[in-house]
Parts: C-alpha cells; sequence; structure tokens
C-alpha cells in the first residue's frame, strides 16, 4: 500500500511511501517515492520529500543500495515505487533482482506504462490507484 508519512528521523518532512506487509501481518519493508515530477500534472501531484530532494543525508543514513531497494521474499523480489513514466527506474529495479514490482497512484496512470514496465523488463507489474484511469 501506499501512504503519506511522518518520521521522527526527518522533521519538517513528508514521504510518499509504500509498505510491504508480510503475510505475519508484520511491516517488511517501508520504500520511500524516489522522485517527483513537479509541475507535470497541476493540482494533482502530490509534493513530497523524495529520496533524491535528500540524497545524501539518505544515503548516509540507510546506505546506497537503499535508493533502489529490492525485497527478497517467498513469492520473488519486490520493489515498490509511486512514480509514473519512469523507465530507467524500473529497468535498475529489474538489473537488481526485482520480479514483482509494486505501484501506486494518486491521480491516475497509464495502462501502458505499467504494460511496457512489465513487458520490457520481464517483470510482474500491478498498480494500486485511487482513481478510475488506468
Amino acid at each position: 500500500m501506499g501512504c503519506q508519512m511522518l518520521d521522527d528521523d526527518w522533521a519538517g518532512h513528508t514521504m510518499n511511501t509504500q509498505l510491504l506487509i508480510g503475510p505475519d501481518g508484520k511491516l517488511r519493508a517501508r520504500h520511500w517515492k524516489q522522485r517527483n515530477m513537479r509541475g507535470m500534472w497541476p493540482g494533482v501531484e502530490q509534493f513530497t520529500t523524495t529520496i533524491y530532494d535528500v540524497y545524501d543525508r539518505y544515503v548516509e543514513m540507510y546506505g546506497l543500495d537503499a535508493v533502489i531497494p529490492v525485497e527478497r521474499t517467498d513469492i520473488g523480489n519486490i520493489s515498490m515505487s509511486a512514480v509514473q513514466f519512469e523507465p530507467e527506474l524500473f529497468r535498475c529495479m529489474a538489473m537488481k533482482g526485482a520480479e514483482i514490482i509494486l505501484r501506486t497512484a494518486t491521480g491516475g496512470c497509464e495502462w501502458d506504462d505499467m504494460r511496457l514496465t512489465a513487458y520490457h523488463n520481464d517483470v510482474f507489474v500491478t498498480i494500486v490507484n485511487n482513481f478510475d484511469r488506468c
């Protein structure tokens, strides 16, 4: 699932975060949104702090591997993102071993973006979106 989140380690910041909950009901992973395309969708884009906004501190706190994380699970290697229209990001996830890319959107998405992400990277892609456009 995706959510807006506050974190005591990041006072003054709001993060668009994807949460992966395991079969046991426990939090398995927490991935920040990698970047915003600010101004591309006026009135729709949510302005949150992304990894690339605070890149140096993020890497210092969590390590370089956390920038494009891949979770190893019993059902496959999972990456998560709220980013749209970013083929190179999804290619990096696949190159790091992602087999499933779970995506969230707030304000619409494009079917072709999901389809082509799966097709070009040989991964499964799913999206949760709060609009009926996708």
